[in-house]
């Protein structure tokens, strides 16, 4: 039998507990392991304000009307028309339009068989002559229809530019006023075409006196995002949107911005570009020879 003494019963009892301390840790590491690899829970009471669930957009619904229904690829150009167009030549005329000497080109048909005048503004890269040399004003004439195309300032032949301070939609809705003025147009017989650039003309002055309008024609318009949905809505001119299917920026947002008008139809020309009207000079002629008959003939 081993006697132990004092020091050596000391020693035992500090390594026993020793023994013990380094098995608690094991212990304890162990449980640590296996928690840390369970998947985590969800902390549901937890609110995270940075994250934000994208809201959907609302489609505004499009306004049921009857010149929605109408078919305004009913009628077909007769070929006496076409070729009557070849003799027809634009005349020029120069216009004093708050003090811009604006160039422009009309033609008055042989038999006026219509109260419309079609109205041309242009694109940045076109002027009035483009209108000439693609047959519109002279087919039109043809058909019985006055057509008036303009320079717009700083474009073509009318040389001066509104001026930086001027330049702005309230100037833009001043020079259109004053060029139907000028025009000696009446109030709603007046058919306006306003192709991308010149939307920034059109737009601001339509919102502004649609009274004047007979009807409208856009083609890939520009600054059809600054028109309020509200503006759109109450709009009741009889309009066509007109874009080529391979136009991707100004076609397809217009045609956004613009199909809640109550009186609206768009028309996308197949194998056409932004100048859609260059691409498929036939379709377009047919849609505002359509146009035309329609708003003559619809019951108001």
């Amino acid at each position: 039998m081993v006697v132990l003494g004092r020091t050596a019963k000391i020693v035992l009892s500090s390594g026993a507990l020793l023994l013990v301390l380094w098995v608690t840790l094991l212990v304890f590491s162990a449980s640590s392991i296996e928690e840390s690899s369970s998947p985590a829970q969800p902390l549901k009471d937890v609110k995270q304000p940075y994250i934000t669930k994208k809201k959907k957009k609302v489609q505004e619904k499009e306004p049921d009307t009857p010149w929605r229904r109408v078919n305004l690829k009913e009628l077909v150009i007769p070929e006496s028309a076409k070729e009557a167009a070849k003799n027809i030549t634009p005349a020029i005329l120069h216009l004093s339009v708050r003090q811009i000497d604006t160039f422009s080109l009309v033609v008055t048909p042989p038999e006026i068989k219509s109260n419309l005048t079609f109205l041309f503004l242009h694109g940045a890269a076109f002027k009035s002559q483009d209108w000439a040399d693609l047959g519109t004003l002279g087919l039109l004439g043809a058909l019985g229809y006055k057509s008036v195309a303009i320079d717009l300032p700083g474009f073509g032949k009318t040389t001066t530019a509104l001026d930086g301070i001027r330049d702005n939609y309230v100037s833009k809705v001043d020079y259109a006023t004053t060029l139907v003025k000028e025009l000696q147009l009446q109030k709603k017989h007046i058919i306006l075409v306003s192709p991308s650039m010149s939307g920034n003309y059109a737009l601001p002055y339509i919102l502004t006196h649609p009274e004047m309008m007979a009807g409208f024609v856009v083609i890939s318009p520009a600054a059809s995002g600054i028109v309020p949905p509200s503006k759109v809505r109450a709009l009741q001119v009889p309009t066509i949107l007109i874009y080529g299917d391979r136009d991707t920026s100004l076609g397809p947002t217009s045609h956004r911005d613009l199909k809640t008008i109550p009186n609206f139809q768009a028309f996308i020309l197949p194998k056409a570009g932004h100048a859609a009207y260059l691409d498929q000079p036939d379709q377009f002629h047919a849609l505002l020879y359509n146009f035309a008959k329609k708003i003559d003939s619809f019951p108001w």
